[in-house]
């Protein structure tokens, strides 16, 4: 079927305008002995789906019942579990006087740092914190 590849190929069928009756049901049917030699191969391809199977395969899939190569499951039986995505920091840094007051109340002798610094970025909030902080080295 995919003729450049050497690994077993799936077909997935997904639609999300699904009929009433199909709603939260999963179907997979296991066609690998749907196969038809090759009269010549293709590389290593020496099977596909002839129209007759092909026929088959599309007749199980709307039969929607279970049997020896189709298999129903409910979209619980494949649950998902909820992940929290982390991202970086982001740190919004910004000199206002109130801040400068209660700064230099702590560390007076950092007077003439925090002035230089203030004058570097100004009083606008800045959100990139790894320019802040090459700038303000």
């Amino acid at each position: 079927m995919f003729y450049n590849t050497g690994i077993g190929t799936f077909i997935w069928v997904l639609s999300n305008r699904k009929e009433a009756h199909r709603k939260g049901t999963i179907q997979l049917i296991d066609a690998r002995e749907s196969w038809t030699p090759i009269k010549r191969s293709l590389g290593n391809k020496r099977r596909w789906l002839d129209q007759s199977a092909i026929d088959g395969i599309t007749r199980e899939h709307g039969a929607l019942a279970e049997s020896k190569t189709s298999k129903l499951f409910d979209n619980a039986d494949f649950g998902y579990r909820r992940v929290t995505i982390l991202r970086p920091l982001r740190l919004r840094f910004q000199i206002t006087w109130e801040a400068k007051e209660r700064y230099l109340d702590a560390f007076p002798n950092l007077l003439d740092a925090v002035l230089a610094i203030g004058e570097t970025l100004g009083g606008d909030p800045h959100y990139n914190w790894n320019r802040v902080w090459d700038e303000a080295r």
